[in-house]
């Protein structure tokens, strides 16, 4: 973090564009490394403060050097991160009371349209189409063989970019499911998917399996989804991934409540009860040996899980 001050800094007292963007190749770089950090944060006010400053941050060094990828895919991923994670959390209270018109859906797709923006930016950076995912809806198999010969599948930041378009596309989708001219790019999503987790199966902790399960538990059975195998995708990545609590409160989003699987919700609401005492006590110190901190990737997950699990919780007379 001293580095990325350091270069703000530095850049501020130099006014030639060319110095500019020497000085903010470099930094590209440090900020896109160093972005996944955040993961290990597990205060909620904390990070969705930080995470709503560092965009802002970021548009401000990508306005001085628009074809940065490295900026780019790392406003990208923090766009879905704000979305996924602050505004359809807080929506989720709104959805389970069918609350017209929320405020918290609306800065979702806001989100997820901005992130969706500079991923056609990138693409039209990398000599495509900047309409590639409008280009390929009603042909999304296609699609991949174009992601293939134009992305690396070495590269963590094609990986990436990959990935997080595809979140953000999959996720307005399911948030704008009256307008059928979103929903055909389900396809288009799932596609992307596919080709990210194909390379890295373990991307953001665990989100290709959420979003497999998901996919197959919610659809219905016409668009050939499938619950009772869904809700077999999401045990077995619990067995998988049993320290990511996300990947429980997403199959009782996604799978029990739809199904009304009382039995199976109260089972995973009582695993939470262990993780809600371990983030409270690891949040305050009172008086025991003082340790340096201990970063797990997994923080942010479980945190976003635990926020959305209490309010599942206090509306459950209604939804069981």
């Amino acid at each position: 973090m001293q580095k990325i001050i350091l270069t703000v800094f530095l850049l501020g007292l130099v006014s030639c564009s060319g110095l500019k963007k020497a000085a903010l190749g470099p930094a590209g770089s440090l900020i896109y490394d160093a972005s996944n950090d955040l993961l290990h944060e597990d205060d909620w006010q904390f990070f969705e403060e930080s995470l709503i400053s560092n965009i802002k941050l970021i548009e401000t060094l990508l306005s001085q050097d628009p074809n940065n990828e490295e900026l780019k895919v790392t406003l990208i991923k923090a766009l879905s991160a704000k979305a996924f994670a602050i505004d359809e959390t807080y929506y989720l209270e709104h959805k389970l009371k069918d609350t017209e018109n929320s405020i918290h859906k609306k800065r979702a797709k806001i989100a997820y349209t901005k992130a969706l923006k500079y991923s056609a930016s990138l693409f039209k950076s990398r000599g495509l189409s900047e309409s590639l995912l409008t280009d390929y809806v009603a042909k999304p198999d296609e699609l991949k063989n174009v992601i293939s010969e134009n992305f690396d599948d070495d590269s963590e930041l094609d990986i990436e970019f990959v990935f997080f378009t595809g979140q953000s596309l999959a996720s307005i989708v399911n948030l704008s499911r009256e307008n059928f001219k979103v929903v055909a790019y389900l396809p288009v999503a799932k596609a992307l998917f596919d080709w990210a987790c194909e390379k890295r199966p373990n991307i953001n902790g665990g989100a290709c399996d959420i979003f497999s399960a998901s996919y197959m538990a919610a659809r219905p059975r016409m668009l050939g989804g499938n619950p009772e195998k869904g809700r077999e995708m999401f045990e077995k990545a619990i067995s998988e991934r049993s320290d990511n609590y996300l990947v429980r409160e997403a199959m009782v989003e996604n799978y029990q409540i739809l199904v009304a699987d009382d039995v199976g919700y109260r089972r995973i609401k009582n695993d939470f009860g262990d993780l809600k005492q371990k983030l409270k006590d690891s949040k305050v110190w009172t008086g025991e040996k003082l340790r340096a901190p201990e970063k797990n990737s997994l923080n942010v997950f479980n945190m976003i899980a635990l926020k959305r699990m209490e309010i599942i919780e206090a509306n459950e007379d209604d939804i069981f």
